[in-house]
């Protein structure tokens, strides 16, 4: 199995998504998400053959969760929250514990802290909250993962 650990806040919205829907809408519902970085996600999925485990705090509301799968991101899992959320890479690492069958695995996310493990910095990528998941992170990704297949 390949997994994909995903942020949302600064992955899959960010600053610039905010100011365009601002400027759209004439309000910001921080609840949405971008739908270029969801297509980005898709086509990971859809090339890595991965399967997506939340690692957001998102993870923890319910009702988030089912918009995000609303946007026809599949999500599959989800990280316990080892030490109240305060540092994500434990949440990840105490994942991969419990999920054995793992091959290989990517991170995805704006705070450095999700990828401060020896264990796991070479399959972090790290986006910038001002414009979340670009292109250039999807290929980063999918390097990491292997397409499918591998």
């Amino acid at each position: 199995m390949k997994a994909l650990f995903l942020d949302v806040d600064g992955v899959l919205n960010s600053e610039a998504w905010f100011v365009k829907q601002r400027r759209l809408k004439g309000r910001v519902d921080a609840c949405e998400v971008d739908p270029e970085p969801v297509m980005r996600i898709l086509n990971i999925v859809e090339a890595t053959g991965a399967k997506i485990v939340l690692s957001s705090s998102w993870r923890n509301q319910p009702d988030l969760v089912e918009y995000l799968r609303s946007t026809g991101l599949p999500i599959h899992d989800m990280t316990p929250e080892v030490n109240a959320g305060f540092e994500r890479h434990m949440d990840i690492i105490a994942w991969l514990d419990d999920n054995e069958d793992v091959k290989r695995f990517a991170i995805v996310d704006d705070d450095i802290d999700a990828g401060d493990h020896q264990r796991l910095r070479s399959s972090f990528v790290k986006t910038d909250a001002r414009y979340g998941l670009r292109g250039e992170h999807a290929r980063k990704l999918i390097d990491i993962l292997g397409v499918k297949g591998d």
